[in-house]
């Protein structure tokens, strides 16, 4: 019978294997993760840097929306005037409130515009003129005269808030424009005008428009 042959290992040796496996591991995790990371420049490092700003900039507005001052969540209604809040940003704190009030302006312009294009359709409706292309060349010209530019005169401040973000400043400003004027104006120019105020129903249209001036003046 042939001599076996015996390996004996050790318990030192055992255990040094062990370590060197544990080692082997640690090292190939290391090589996996790095393999995973994404290289700069590569089209995985600038989604993952796209993400990030996306976040940052998430972020941002959601405290903004916190901070912002219920004012500017929601503006106050009055018949009587047209409100607006614009906000503005900048490292210097004089210029974040110019910023806002010209932003706020510009928001104004568009409410007096909605407003009386609405004055206007009403007009238009009562009288059965919206496709009168004579009267629509009227009121398109009056309609220019009275909306006003983003050099809007005549509004006033109401409310102000500033935050400070790390050394940026957001100011919040709201502007509020007596509206009861333009209506006025536009009830004398339709009246002035030889061809809107001899419409069929004009004088009903117009007499509409002045009662619904007066009734915001005695309130």
């Amino acid at each position: 019978m042939a001599n076996a042959k015996v390996r004996i290992f050790n318990s030192e040796g055992l255990k040094m294997k062990k370590i060197n496996f544990l080692s082997l591991g640690a090292v190939l995790t290391i090589l996996l993760l790095s393999s995973c990371s994404s290289k700069p420049g590569s089209p995985e490092a600038k989604l993952e840097q796209k993400e990030k700003a996306i976040k940052v900039q998430n972020d941002n507005v959601d405290k903004t929306i916190a901070e912002m001052p219920n004012w500017c969540k929601k503006l106050p209604g009055n018949e009587d005037a047209r409100y607006s809040c614009g906000i503005g940003i900048s490292s210097d704190l004089n210029l974040s409130r110019t910023r806002s009030i010209m932003n706020g302006k510009a928001l104004l312009v568009d409410s007096i515009k909605s407003t009386i294009m609405s004055k206007i359709d009403n007009y238009t409706k009562t009288t059965g003129t919206q496709n009168n292309e004579q009267v629509k060349k009227r009121l398109e010209i009056i309609s220019r005269n009275l909306i006003p530019e983003t050099t809007l005169v005549g509004y006033k401040v109401t409310e102000s808030k500033v935050i400070n973000e790390k050394g940026r400043y957001r100011y919040f400003t709201l502007l509020e424009y007596p509206i009861g004027e333009k209506n006025q104006e536009l009830l004398n120019q339709i009246k002035q005008d030889e061809i809107l105020s001899t419409q069929k129903d004009a004088d009903k249209a117009m007499a509409d428009l002045e009662a619904e001036i007066e009734k915001r003046r005695k309130k």
